[in-house]
């Protein structure tokens, strides 16, 4: 009798520590993707701000001068010119030391 009462509690003890390893990496996985969430929601904000902060509004509007109606990115083909910009200290600030000139075309076969 006293060896099944000894068996019972260490089966008893087993069972608890498996629900506290358990309830542990609950709480730890929980917490990584809190932190995961937190850690995405704040790249998409600074992301959204730095992209709100590079958007100028031209004086002329939407249209250029030499077009009759937008361009639409869907539909029509467009460049964009890339330029780097070198920070250095010094007499270079502010020079130019990279450009990529990408012109990306609409195909209707996609």
């Amino acid at each position: 009798m006293a060896r099944a009462t000894t068996r019972s509690l260490r089966l008893q003890k087993k069972r608890r520590r498996r629900k506290r390893v358990i309830a542990t990496l609950i709480t730890l996985a929980s917490v990584a993707l809190i932190a995961i969430g937190a850690g995405l929601g704040y790249a998409t904000w600074k992301t959204d701000q730095f992209v709100s902060d590079t958007d100028i509004q031209l004086d002329r509007g939407s249209v250029s001068k030499q077009r009759e109606a937008a361009v639409d990115p869907a539909v029509d083909n467009i460049s964009v010119l890339f330029l780097g910009v070198d920070d250095r200290s010094g007499e270079v600030a502010g020079i130019s030391d990279a450009m990529i000139l990408a012109t990306f075309n609409h195909s209707e076969d996609l």
